[in-house]
């Protein structure tokens, strides 16, 4: 039996989300239970589990999801008294933990962590009791599975001894690519409209504000529209910095999209552009590379925490400076004018991530 344990799940969007969505329809079954800790115990159900999803909740949880951290752990300990098969609890991230983490110390119930890069950066700090702590809920940790050699190199930094496991995020496949291996048949090059997309939450380390200075230096033989798919805090400021290039009318803000319409803008983009930047996060992956990967869009993407590991080194996609927005136009620029070169990479990417990323 399996009992995932986090503050991380459908109908909330996002690569975690996504990441242990897929664990458990590709791995779970009906003897199987997933605990989350919700700002609200009632949730509208989006997809069919193949087992038991529970959303807990307490009257402070509706302020910030981690105070559920209290409730999910009465409600795992209940679990674990009745279900005795149970060997491991899975735990979504460092926070999730905090509610396995009293079984293990006061009663011996091993558990494991996902951990996934960002929110490891603030552990190093040594004076800090937060860290501490979390670092302290690692440690008596069974196992850390990791979804990069990247993000355990940051594991690394913080408890070199630790057991630490590689699970890289996957796709299923069939979900994402419209047209058949060999069969692509994407326009490319600046004849027509050159689509921009860029998929992500809209804070600091996405770096969709040197993205927005990249386009606006984009020369006036290039036809093009941006579309930025997210929503988060910098909304506003992003679209500021649209209306102050006078590119508002190219740039369009999708803070809503479901799955159906997410893969659409895919399918209609030319290329993908993922800017993201250190400041205030890194990339412990980017499962959005592979959705674009897998819908034949050439990428372009910054050179920070994984990527050279999901895009083969470069191979499968153009690898640009974080930050340095010139770099970043040139990029665009060179697909805009060769379709060949798109194909190139779209090519590689599409058996790239095949063979290495998608659920059997």
């Amino acid at each position: 039996m399996n009992i995932l344990v986090t503050l991380d799940f459908p109908p909330l969007q996002g690569g975690i989300q996504r990441f242990l969505h897929d664990i458990v329809v590709h791995r779970y079954s009906t003897n199987d239970i997933v605990l989350v800790g919700a700002k609200k115990a009632k949730q509208q159900q989006q997809y069919k589990y193949p087992c038991p999803v529970i959303y807990v909740s307490n009257f402070m949880s509706i302020v910030n999801k981690k105070y559920s951290i209290l409730s999910l752990f009465f409600k795992l300990k209940r679990i674990v008294s009745v279900k005795h098969t149970c060997q491991t609890v899975m735990c979504g991230n460092v926070f999730a933990a905090c509610a396995a983490f009293p079984l293990r110390v006061f009663f011996g119930q091993p558990y494991s962590v996902y951990v996934y890069g960002t929110e490891l950066l603030p552990l190093q700090k040594k004076m800090s009791i937060k860290a501490a702590l979390l670092r302290n809920v690692l440690a008596r940790a069974t196992t850390i599975i990791s979804i990069s050699d990247y993000t355990t190199s940051l594991v690394k930094k913080i408890l070199p001894n630790a057991c630490v496991q590689k699970q890289t995020p996957k796709i299923a496949f069939e979900n994402y690519l419209f047209a058949k291996e060999g069969e692509d048949k994407r326009e490319y090059g600046n004849s027509k409209l050159f689509q921009i997309l860029s998929v992500g939450r809209l804070v600091d380390h996405k770096g969709h504000e040197h993205l927005l200075h990249a386009v606006a230096a984009l020369p006036a033989t290039i036809t093009w529209s941006l579309v930025i798919a997210g929503n988060g805090p910098k909304l506003q400021f992003l679209r500021s910095m649209a209306f102050r290039y006078k590119i508002q009318k190219k740039v369009e803000f999708r803070t809503t999209l479901t799955d159906d319409e997410l893969s659409a803008a895919y399918h209609e983009s030319s290329v993908f552009v993922f800017p993201s930047v250190s400041q205030g996060g890194t990339e412990g992956f980017g499962i959005v590379l592979l959705e674009a990967m897998a819908h034949n869009v050439p990428v372009i993407a910054s050179d920070i925490g994984a990527v050279r590991e999901v895009l083969d080194n470069g191979r499968c996609g153009m690898i640009v400076p974080p930050k340095e927005s010139a770099s970043l136009c040139n990029a665009i620029c060179r697909f805009a004018a060769d379709p060949v070169l798109c194909r190139s990479y779209s090519s590689a990417a599409s058996q790239w991530v095949r063979e290495k990323y998608a659920w059997k």
